[in-house]
């Protein structure tokens, strides 16, 4: 699926279009991040820190939900919000990622990176995928 921003007002949030990627539109998922979190006025470490959260969230979207997903941006006064969409998938749990992740295991750290790299990471569980949301305070 190629990466395609929609300005639908059933799908659409105020402050920004949504856009919908696959496994060759992380590149765009990053950008679309770092211009909106620079626009917002986030200081450069915090938009890079958010830009690797949400480049986390996309690519489990891809790996686990289907191959897909989409990401919108957008300004709630307080924050700068990105939300990762994934349509398919088992649903996460609203506490995946609290705990540190096992050293011995290779992977399994997106979430709690995901945690870290943010001032609130909220998780919706679907019947099938999950919303991930990630705010920085601006």
């Amino acid at each position: 699926m190629s990466e395609a921003l929609s300005d639908d007002p059933a799908t659409a949030v105020p402050g920004g279009p949504v856009l919908s990627f696959g496994p060759d539109g992380l590149a765009a998922v990053r950008h679309v991040t770092r211009e909106g979190a620079a626009a917002a006025g986030l200081a450069a470490d915090r938009v890079e820190d958010l830009v690797l959260a949400v480049n986390e969230a996309a690519t489990n979207a891809i790996e686990h939900g289907g191959g897909s997903g989409t990401v919108r941006c957008w300004t709630d006064g307080a924050s700068f919000v990105v939300e990762v969409r994934s349509p398919a998938g088992p649903p996460l749990h609203e506490d995946a990622g609290r705990t540190p992740p096992d050293p011995r295991q290779p992977r399994g750290r997106g979430l709690w990176l995901m945690r870290h790299l943010t001032d609130r990471l909220e998780i919706e569980p679907g019947p099938v995928g999950s919303t991930v949301r990630m705010r920085v305070r601006t």
